[in-house]
């Protein structure tokens, strides 16, 4: 195996990402966006796969700067700039997902970029994202139910096991209380005068339930 062919094993992530981005994109912006890019895989640790969507983004969201609004210096955006890329990934028929996506990656490379005195104000603070769509959670029909409970301890069982899991689950139902909210339970919770049980989420906040 010749020099050439040896695979290079000191290379390190950074430097094999910073090579890929800097063939990506030729714009003016890449210094900047490299910047950030650096910052957020060394300094704060982020993922190869969030680092790479975030260059993503920002190739995307630059290269149409420079395209349809000829803008080459990012202190020339403005969040009127801003506002038409939004339009224009709707008009792409983007999800508000990834809409949602893209403006908070244009957020924090902006924050970034005003943090360190490369740009004087922030034009992304006041650009919202699209509202998502909110979609009710699927339930269970009443025959389904029936049979999850009756999978736990069928009707009749008087077995303790049985017994126990019937109850968990009937409660579960009943409450719709998380698992881990069950399973933390303890007596004093439980008040059988009232018929209410109080239930700690997370960040211990607590919630009484009949």
């Amino acid at each position: 195996m010749t020099e050439s062919q040896q695979p290079r094993m000191n290379q390190s992530p950074q430097s094999h990402q910073s090579h890929q981005l800097h063939k990506s994109n030729k714009s003016p912006f890449f210094p900047k966006i490299q910047q950030f890019l650096n910052h957020i895989s060394v300094e704060r640790g982020l993922s190869p796969k969030t680092v790479e969507a975030y260059q993503s983004d920002l190739t995307k969201y630059t290269n149409w700067l420079r395209d349809a609004r000829k803008i080459n210096d990012i202190n020339e955006i403005t969040q009127l700039d801003i506002e038409e890329y939004v339009r224009a990934m709707a008009a792409q028929n983007l999800g508000p997902r990834t809409v949602s996506r893209r403006i908070a990656s244009i957020h924090e490379w902006n924050k970034f970029m005003l943090s360190n005195a490369q740009i004087a104000s922030d034009p992304s603070a006041e650009v919202k994202a699209p509202k998502q769509a909110e979609h009710l959670p699927d339930v269970l029909s009443i025959s389904e139910v029936e049979r999850v409970i009756d999978a736990a301890g069928g009707f009749g069982s008087t077995d303790a096991v049985s017994l126990r899991d019937r109850a968990l689950v009937e409660f579960l139902y009943a409450t719709g209380a998380r698992v881990s909210e069950a399973v933390g339970l303890k007596f004093e919770d439980i008040d059988l005068a009232e018929s209410v049980v109080r239930l700690s989420g997370k960040g211990q906040k607590q919630r009484l339930v009949p």
